[in-house]
């Protein structure tokens, strides 16, 4: 092979760790699969100067910072990434995300957070390269700033709108439990003076009818 065929990768997009494998070295025709599907979203993986794009957990669908996390590399090449041990270990123990109350997928099945909507159409994985130009770039960077902008205002909405219900049915509930243990708040001398103003009233009335 030619040294201008040669491809440098950054490291870290070749981490490759042998705990997660099962004592099982990857395939030499996988690992140049792996390497040259790597190639080919280079472009996509940076952004303007050193920043690096962030991940998605595989489990949680939390985010993964570059430098963190840890990745698994099955023997058919396909890549799982986690953003900490444990959702490793559940995925090792072959938990589906879907039934796990902590997760994005459990929420968004369940219907807690916001799941269709114009703004998720934006970020996905689209394998035609483009050529490379300045101001489209730039564009395009600024253009996903604002979409994540948007995203994040919606998705607030939504949850605040769904607690919205929850909240006047919590105000129904109080109101009936406060009449029910009425008892239980109130002062047992509670009325008394007024009582006492009220009887001295009517006598000084019986007092001057008399006169």
């Amino acid at each position: 092979r030619r040294p201008s065929d040669r491809i440098a990768f950054p490291r870290e997009t070749l981490v490759l760790p042998g705990r997660g494998l099962g004592g099982k070295s990857l395939p030499v025709e996988g690992l140049r699969h792996f390497l040259s599907s790597s190639a080919g979203r280079l472009g996509s993986r940076y952004t303007r100067g050193s920043n690096m794009r962030i991940e998605k957990c595989y489990f949680c669908s939390g985010p993964i910072y570059p430098g963190h996390g840890m990745m698994f590399v099955r023997n058919d090449c396909k890549v799982f990434r986690f953003c900490k041990s444990k959702c490793h270990k559940n995925f090792k123990k072959k938990r589906n995300p879907r039934k796990v109350r902590w997760t994005k997928a459990f929420r968004k099945a369940a219907g807690k957070e916001l799941t269709v909507d114009n703004s998720f159409e934006f970020e996905k994985r689209r394998n035609e390269p483009v050529k490379y130009q300045r101001e489209l770039w730039n564009k395009t960077i600024d253009a996903m700033k604002r979409v994540e902008e948007i995203k994040q205002k919606r998705q607030a909405k939504f949850i605040m709108n769904r607690l919205k219900k929850n909240k006047e049915l919590q105000k129904v509930q109080d109101i009936k439990e406060v009449k029910q243990n009425i008892h239980l708040i109130r002062a047992p001398l509670a009325g008394k003076g007024k009582q006492l103003e009220e009887k001295m009233v009517q006598k000084l009335q019986q007092d001057v009818d008399m006169e």
